[in-house]
């Protein structure tokens, strides 16, 4: 969890190569069907650019990555793990779960913007699972907490609720 967290401080930095999309101006149609995108190599002025992105986004990520944090993330990774109980959902139920109800994206919000995250919390909803099993996360926003918070609230959710709280999607746990 820890390295997904501070990768994606680096995902910013540009990639030495483009996609050039066949429905683009210039690009002729083929009569066998569109085009497979090709992959083209950036000029070599904008590769000094990339490497002091990637130099930025290594300090940045190095920063941000301290044995501070680290240790934060360890004991909540340790405090969530003492909530699990034998009856809450394990990692097929959980992926089966957020697939349906977000396809899978943590980042998901519902078109209202009223469910938010991989389980589709709503604020009051996840303030209630969070004062007990993570207070740190009350008033965070579903979709702003890590991977591994989201999965540990779903769990408590359904420890405390069952299946009630997704009355779609709790019908393929």
């Amino acid at each position: 969890m820890f390295v997904t967290h501070c990768e994606a401080l680096i995902s910013f930095v540009p990639r030495p190569w483009r996609v050039r999309h066949p429905n683009r101006v210039g690009a002729s149609p083929s009569p066998a069907g569109p085009a497979v995108p090709r992959r083209t190599r950036c000029p070599a002025s904008l590769l000094p650019l990339a490497l002091v992105a990637l130099v930025f986004a290594v300090l940045v990520g190095a920063a941000a990555c301290t044995p501070q944090h680290l240790a934060q993330i360890q004991a909540e990774q340790t405090q969530l793990a003492s909530h699990r109980s034998s009856n809450a959902l394990d990692a097929a139920q959980l992926a089966r779960l957020a697939k349906c109800e977000s396809g899978g994206n943590p980042a998901a919000r519902s078109k209202s913007g009223k469910y938010r995250g991989l389980y589709q919390f709503d604020q009051r909803t996840w303030n209630g699972v969070a004062s007990s099993v993570l207070p740190s996360y009350v008033g965070v926003s579903p979709d702003a907490a890590p991977s591994y918070v989201q999965d540990a609230m779903a769990r408590a959710l359904f420890d405390a609720r069952g299946r009630a709280p997704w009355p779609v999607c709790g019908k393929r746990i």
